[in-house]
């Protein structure tokens, strides 16, 4: 960066420029400057060649060295000062040592000598170097101007993101503490279930036993009797037993004790736990979520259908939204088209896509329109219509599209011999940033689908770096391919999943056509809501997006666009 150096003479009067100029040039610095090249004298001399400050004994010297000799010093002013920022000092070539630099180069735009332009600039432009100097120092004042306005609000920003770390902290705390106080109620609620079920079983121990003592009582009567009789009946003497014998009633029934009692044991208790249900765990426990997400609206409102006709053959299998625009994208039987939410149709392009056409387009976060054009070929288009290569893949078939976060598009692809497959990411320029194959589901679910039943496949990149595929099942992902977890419907209810999307809540929604509706997950793969289309009348919803309003866009069977309002926001 340059220096700015301040003018301090003392202007008196009111004279014109020139005059105030003459008179600066005739005024020593008034505050003392050291020299440039001792560092300990007060400079009084200044060469306008090197821009060094020089005391006298320094001017000396510098006027005698060979590589100084020639340059021209003047008195240390102001006025000299500020003639010096229009002028560069003098440069040694910084490609030949010992070369004065006495010119630039116009195309490279720098300082060169006379050997450069016997070399490597040989038959480019020269201009002087004050020319350069000065053409370089607008740009760079411009710049400077820039970032003089803008850094405010780079400040500001900065601001806001340590307001938000300290609101992070205090949340964080707020939130901990909730979550103990929360626990501390949960823990006493199964203290409370626990101690009732310990006080039933106690109180059902001591009727128990009260019923098993009277019962023990019982058998005790009855077996101190019989052991009398056997005892009477053992010990008699001779006459005396003959005499029981020949006069006393010796039936059976009158001596024996009563009956043996026909009693029935109180059962045991038994205390049955079933497997803890992880979702009533969580409605007990609470869980964490983002604040100011909207809620699901409890009745859907349809705010408009678009009506496509016979042109897409019935079908909009595959949707994007352009929403620079607030234009639709369809791909249908190997062909984009656009068009209005008046269903106008404003472009269309031929592909020769052949196989697994269902969801070969995407828009990318600066617009760019990226689709199938062959099998290993995909195209972008501008926003003049013209269709570029986007990215070719040889051997590779792209399947599934979707745009990124970031700008560009993940690509779901097989390899043209099905024998395996992956996803890979595209810069919005579309050179591959990264490639990873031979995941699990790709290859036991999407894989085999596609080349067994041609199962649709769909794919969707969630607001926290996720990706969502829809195929058999709904499986979810880090960006770097580990498995997060599954879905695999309703228990209840079958499940036929087609187009997925995200909206910038983290919300994951999915059409089913065994349902005909939408299912809603969190971004954690909780099911938050089943959502019924209105005005379906036998149609399934197949394709999805979101427009700029957070409306849910639906792609059906009948040839409609149903635009959708499902959130309170």
């Amino acid at each position: 960066m340059w220096k700015h150096h301040p003018v301090c003479c003392n202007h008196r009067g009111r004279g014109n420029a020139e005059q105030m100029m003459a008179e600066c040039s005739e005024v020593h610095m008034q505050s003392p400057v050291n020299c440039d090249t001792c560092e300990e004298d007060a400079a009084e001399h200044f060469c306008q060649t090197c821009h060094d400050k020089l005391c006298s004994r320094c001017k000396k010297i510098h006027n005698k060295s060979k590589a100084t000799f020639d340059h021209e010093v003047v008195l240390l002013t102001s006025h000299a000062l500020s003639l010096s920022n229009d002028t560069p000092p003098q440069q040694v070539c910084r490609s030949h040592a010992g070369f004065r630099a006495n010119v630039c180069c116009s195309e490279c735009e720098i300082p060169i000598c006379e050997k450069c332009l016997l070399s490597e600039h040989n038959g480019h432009q020269v201009i002087g170097i004050t020319d350069m100097f000065q053409t370089k120092m607008v740009k760079l004042e411009e710049k400077y101007s820039v970032i003089r306005s803008e850094l405010p609000r780079y400040i500001t920003k900065l601001h806001e993101v340590q307001e938000r770390k300290t609101k992070v902290t205090e949340n964080n705390d707020l939130a901990q503490k909730e979550i103990q106080s929360r626990m501390v109620i949960v823990k006493s609620k199964l203290d409370s279930q626990m101690m009732k079920l310990l006080e039933d079983m106690e109180e059902n121990k001591k009727v128990v036993l009260v019923n098993l003592e009277s019962q023990e009582g019982a058998l005790e009567g009855h077996i101190k009797n019989m052991k009398r009789y056997i005892n009477d009946y053992e010990n008699k003497l001779p006459q005396e037993k003959t005499d029981f014998i020949l006069f006393g009633n010796c039936a059976l029934s009158s001596t024996m004790p009563e009956q043996f009692p026909n009693f029935a044991y109180p059962d045991l208790l038994k205390y049955e736990s079933d497997a803890v249900d992880d979702a009533a765990l969580k409605n007990l426990c609470g869980r964490l979520t983002v604040e100011n997400v909207p809620r699901l609206k409890p009745i859907v409102k349809t705010l408009e259908t678009i009506f496509i006709g016979n042109r897409y053959e019935g079908k909009t299998t595959s949707l994007a939204y352009q929403w620079q625009d607030d234009t639709f994208w369809l791909y249908s039987r190997e062909k984009c088209f656009k068009i209005d939410r008046s269903a106008n149709v404003l472009y269309t392009v031929n592909t020769n896509s052949k196989l697994y056409n269902k969801k070969p387009i995407a828009v990318t976060k600066k617009g760019k329109v990226i689709y199938r054009q062959d099998q290993c070929t995909l195209n972008e288009i501008d926003d003049y219509g013209l269709t570029y290569n986007y990215h070719a893949s040889p051997g590779l078939a792209p399947l599934c599209l979707c745009a990124r976060k970031d700008g560009g598009v993940i690509v779901g692809f097989l390899d043209v011999d099905l024998t395996d497959g992956g996803f890979f990411w595209l810069t919005e320029d579309g050179v591959v940033e990264k490639e990873n194959r031979n995941i699990e589901t790709w290859n036991k679910v999407y894989r085999g689908d596609i080349a067994g039943t041609r199962q649709p496949a769909y794919l969707a990149e969630n607001v926290n770096g996720d990706i969502c595929l829809s195929n058999k099942i709904v499986g979810v992902y880090t960006s770097d391919l580990q498995h997060r977890f599954s879905y695999k419907g309703l228990k209840s209810k079958g499940f036929l999943p087609y187009g997925i999307c995200t909206n910038q809540y983290g919300h994951i929604l999915i059409t089913d056509g065994f349902s005909r509706g939408v299912h809603i997950l969190s971004k954690d793969g909780d099911f938050l809501k089943l959502m019924n289309i209105p005005g379906l009348d036998g149609s399934c919803p197949i394709a999805l997006t979101v427009d700029k309003n957070c409306s849910l866009c639906v792609g059906c069977s009948d040839g409609r666009i149903r635009v959708v309002e499902y959130l309170n926001v």
